[in-house]
């Protein structure tokens, strides 16, 4: 049976009940196929532990397990940390907390997609994401990331958001040196155009302040 689980999940459709109940041969189809746990016996579909083993293992999975389960904050995360698109089975009270949005996020940033409006238009959100993934600010609105004071924020969090901030704050000599007055971020400069990578001026006031 775990041969023909491997390669098909839903071979499981057909098996008898003895191996849907089967953790190792349930566990290999989904794997396989996150929808072969519809076929998984009521009894491993509420098996919380058996459930964040197949979640981890393939997110489309908790599609398919006891109700009790859906809203389980680590079962969920478990499945949104191998696949962002199980955001979608989450229910919105779930969603809504912002806690659980930021681990979720943390976990795969792809999360970012599922998350509620109120998240992606929230300064303080996405500077708290920061803390975890600068990479957060990729789906933070351009309004933020032209916004010297919010970046000026978000460098302090994590240096790497610098290179998610607009074009312009980037070409923006003044607010490069703010950065390394504030932060003696020296990442900065590797971010700044070439016309000011060559201004003796510039180069010279950057160093004064990082001395």
């Amino acid at each position: 049976m775990l041969a023909a689980v491997r390669e098909s999940g839903f071979a499981l459709s057909s098996a008898p009940e003895l191996y849907r109940g089967d953790r190792e041969v349930v566990l290999e189809a989904v794997r396989q196929n996150g929808d072969a746990m519809r076929f998984a016996s009521h009894a491993l579909k509420r098996d919380r532990a058996f459930v964040l083993e197949v979640c981890a293992a393939n997110g489309d999975a908790l599609l398919h397990v006891a109700p009790e389960l859906e809203s389980d904050r680590e079962v969920v995360l478990a499945a949104v940390g191998q696949n962002a698109k199980a955001m979608g089975y989450v229910d919105d009270a779930v969603k809504n907390d912002v806690a659980f949005m930021l681990e979720a996020c943390a976990r795969n940033r792809d999360a970012f997609i599922f998350a509620p409006k109120q998240f992606l238009i929230d300064r303080a959100f996405f500077l708290a994401a920061c803390r975890n993934d600068a990479g957060a600010l990729f789906f933070a609105p351009f309004s933020f990331r032209a916004d010297r004071a919010f970046m000026l924020e978000a460098v302090t969090v994590s240096r790497d958001a610098l290179r998610y901030a607009s074009d312009d704050l980037k070409a923006d000599g003044e607010f490069l040196l703010e950065v390394v007055a504030h932060c003696g971020n020296w990442y900065s400069l590797s971010v700044a155009p070439d016309t000011l990578k060559g201004d003796r001026d510039f180069m010279l006031k950057a160093v004064k302040l990082n001395w």
